[in-house]
C-alpha cells in the first residue's frame, strides 16, 4: 500500500484563497494495462469533497491530465483539467495550484504552473476548463467545501509516486516564482526558505524524518512554524528517500516494456525500485538513466530467488526489447548484455552462453555492481564481498572483473543501462533495486565520494551513485 498522510484542519484564514506547490515523480501511468487515477490530495468530510489527482482511467479521453474536482457529492460539480499531459516517470514535476474564487474573470480562479511556466503552449499557465467531463471553474466568490474545519486532508495513497517540498498557504494566492527558481545550470529546482504567509492551516512538508506520528519527528512534520502536522500510515522501510528535485536518482523505468517469452510485463513498485517478474514468462526491469562513460555503483537486494535470478546491464535496449535470439527481451540472451545468474554454484551469461562465475546468491542477499565504463569491466559482488576476488579498482588490469564489455558508440539509445531479472519462464524473481535511494531496509548508510546515496556497502574508490548531478558530470 502507499504512503497515507492525513490530517483534520481547523479554521481556515479563507475557503476561497489558497496556494498548494508540490514537487511530484510519477510511478505510473496509463500504458493500456492500468486504470483509475493517482491521488494527490484530497479534502474530504460528507458530504463535500475536493480532490486534485492525476487521471489514469484508461477509458477515459483524460489520462494523464492533472484534474481538479470539487463537490463530488453535492451540486454544484466543478471540475477543470489541464491540457498538459504528465506521462514522464522519470523526471520531477513542479506543480503551483493557485486558487482565488474571488477573480471576477472566470479562468483566473484556478490557475495551474508547471515548473515555473505552463502547462500548455500558448498561456502563463496551464488552460484550464472544458476539457474533462464536467469541465468547468467554480463561480465567483464560491467557499470551497474542502477547505471547511472539521474537513479530512489526506495525501497520498493512491498509485506510487514520489513527493517533495509540498506546500499550502492558506488565505494567499501566489506565483511559482514564489517557491522554485532557475538554477546555475537553467534547471527549475525549489527555493528551500520561501517567503510565504501560511495562515491558519498552512504547511510546509519536507518528508525528511520517518516516524508516523503527527509531531515535529514524524514523515509528515510541518516545519512552516504552524505545527501542523500530518500523521502517516504505510510508511515502508525508507520513506524519505534521497531522491529529490535537485538531485533526480535513477529508477527502474515504467515506460520501458519489461517483455517476456509470451508478451507479458512484470510489476514495478515501491517507487520503481522493487521489480516483480511473472511466472509465465522471462522478464527484466531496465534503469532509466543511461551510462556511456564513467564508474557507477548500485545495490540490489534478492527479495525472491528462482535460481534464475538476474542482474547486470545491457546496451542497445531496443535491441533487448526486440531483437533477442530464442524471443527472449531479457537481460544475458544477446551480445549487448551481460549477465550475472543465480542458477547453481553461480554463473555468468552473455549472448545466450553461459558459463560457471563467481558464487550463489539466495533470497536476502544484497548484490553490488561496479560497472567501469572507462574500462570497459564489470564487477559483481554478494554481501559486500567482491566475486572472483574482484577489485574494481584495478583499471584496464580488471581483475576478477565478470566480463569485458563491449564498446559501444555515442548515438542515441547506444549507452549501457541497468537490468536485474529472471530467465525463467515458469518461476518469478523478485529484486528491490538501490541507485542510492534504497526502499528497503540497511544497516549503514555509506555515500559515494561526493557524498550522494545511501548504501549498504561502501562505495569503490572512483565510482558514483546513479543520479543527475552525477551523470551530469561523469556519464558521457
Amino acid at each position: 500500500m502507499a504512503t497515507t498522510l492525513t490530517r483534520t484542519i481547523g479554521t481556515p484564514s479563507s475557503q476561497r484563497i489558497g496556494t498548494l506547490s508540490f514537487w511530484l515523480k510519477r510511478c505510473q501511468v496509463n500504458r493500456g494495462v492500468s486504470s483509475g487515477s493517482t491521488r494527490i490530495i484530497q479534502y474530504q468530510g460528507s458530504p463535500t469533497y475536493f480532490s486534485i489527482y492525476m487521471d489514469d482511467r484508461s477509458a477515459n479521453a483524460n489520462w494523464s491530465r492533472l484534474r481538479i474536482h470539487m463537490a463530488d457529492n453535492q451540486s454544484p460539480q466543478y471540475v477543470v483539467g489541464t491540457e498538459m499531459r504528465f506521462r514522464d516517470c522519470n523526471a520531477w514535476y513542479h506543480i503551483v495550484v493557485r486558487i482565488d474564487t474571488t477573480q471576477a474573470t472566470a479562468a483566473n480562479r484556478i490557475r495551474v504552473y508547471v515548473n515555473g511556466g505552463g502547462g500548455n503552449s500558448g498561456g502563463n499557465y496551464a488552460q484550464l476548463g472544458g476539457l474533462s467531463d464536467e469541465g468547468q471553474q467554480p463561480a465567483q466568490d464560491y467557499d470551497i467545501p474542502g477547505w471547511a474545519s472539521g474537513q479530512t486532508t489526506t495525501i497520498g495513497g493512491g498509485s506510487s509516486m514520489y513527493l517533495s517540498q509540498m506546500i499550502f498557504a492558506d488565505g494567499q494566492s501566489y506565483a511559482p516564482s514564489t517557491f522554485g527558481s532557475f538554477d546555475s545550470n537553467g534547471e527549475w529546482v525549489p527555493n528551500n526558505s520561501p517567503s510565504v504567509t501560511y495562515g491558519n492551516n498552512g504547511y510546509k512538508l519536507d518528508f525528511t524524518e520517518s516516524g508516523a506520528a503527527a509531531n515535529s519527528s514524524g514523515f509528515g512534520a510541518d516545519t512552516s512554524g504552524n505545527d501542523n502536522h500530518f500523521a502517516s500510515s504505510n510508511l515502508g522501510d525508507n520513506p524519505n528517500v534521497t531522491d529529490a528535485p535537485e538531485n533526480n536518482f535513477s529508477t527502474l523505468n515504467y515506460l520501458q516494456p519489461y517483455v517476456t517469452t509470451n508478451g507479458l510485463e512484470g510489476t514495478l513498485t515501491k517507487g520503481n525500485l522493487y521489480s516483480t517478474g511473472t511466472a509465465s514468462g522471462k522478464t527484466s526491469g531496465v534503469g532509466n538513466m543511461g551510462l556511456r562513460s564513467g564508474k557507477w555503483y548500485w545495490e540490489a537486494k534478492l527479495t525472491a530467488d528462482n535460481n534464475y535470478s538476474t542482474i547486470g546491464v545491457h546496451s542497445h535496449i531496443n535491441k533487448m526489447v526486440n531483437n533477442q535470439p530464442n524471443g527472449n527481451g531479457v537481460l544475458g540472451y544477446s551480445s549487448q548484455g551481460w549477465a550475472y545468474w543465480t542458477y547453481s554454484t553461480g554463473y555468468k551469461m552473455n549472448n545466450d552462453t553461459s558459463s560457471t562465475w563467481g558464487v550463489d546468491a539466495t533470497t536476502g542477499d544484497i548484490l553490488s555492481v561496479a560497472l567501469d565504463l572507462d574500462n570497459l569491466k564489470i564487477y559483481i559482488a554478494k554481501n559486500g564481498t567482491w566475486m572472483e576476488s574482484g577489485d574494481p579498482t584495478s583499471g584496464s588490469t580488471g581483475t576478477g572483473s565478470m566480463y569485458t564489455l563491449t564498446a559501444v558508440d555515442s548515438t542515441f539509445d547506444k549507452a549501457y543501462f541497468p537490468v536485474v531479472g529472471d530467465s525463467s519462464s515458469s518461476q518469478t524473481a523478485t529484486w528491490e533495486v538501490n541507485f542510492g535511494n534504497p526502499t528497503f531496509a540497511i544497516a549503514s548508510s555509506n555515500s559515494d565520494a561526493n557524498g550522494y546515496g545511501k548504501f549498504e556497502y561502501a562505495v569503490p574508490s572512483g565510482y558514483y551513485a546513479i543520479c543527475s548531478k552525477n551523470v551530469g558530470v561523469y556519464g558521457g
